[in-house]
């Protein structure tokens, strides 16, 4: 009897997980891109700051997914917006779409495989810049 308790214990937490995992809105960014000429977005960046400032999307906004104040940062989002959340690689936001979902966001999309998989669409980042120190400066330091 013990053994099966034991047995089904795992299989319950599994199934739960996977459950869960359906119910997240992954997509890539060419259907996002269609998505997007129906609707308006919010484009929600989990990354660091440092990330952010390095690459990021044009009229994104960074929530960082280290900070200790993440998930009641991200909870202040309009629940009636429409949200793409990205990062890197794709497992930030896929977390932080749950957290938006199990607290009652409906309008929540993890973009797959994050901001790696954007080499092809250059022109939807916003351009950074970049300070390159002067000789005489990094000399006087």
């Amino acid at each position: 009897m013990l053994r099966k308790i034991f047995f089904f214990i795992p299989v319950i937490i599994l199934s739960n997980f996977i459950q869960s995992q359906r119910d997240l809105k992954s997509i890539d960014f060419e259907y996002f891109l269609q998505l997007s000429k129906l609707e308006e977005f919010l484009l929600i960046d989990v990354r660091t700051k440092k990330e952010f400032n390095t690459k990021r999307l044009r009229n994104a906004v960074n929530i960082d997914f280290y900070d200790e104040n993440f998930e009641n940062n991200i909870k202040t989002l309009e629940k009636e917006k429409n949200l793409l959340i990205y990062c890197r690689s794709g497992r930030r936001s896929l977390i932080a779409t749950d957290i938006l979902s199990k607290n009652g966001y409906q309008n929540v999309y993890n973009l797959k495989e994050g901001i790696i998989a954007l080499d092809k669409h250059k022109d939807y980042f916003e351009p950074t810049i970049t300070k390159v120190p002067s000789q005489s400066s990094d000399l006087q330091n």
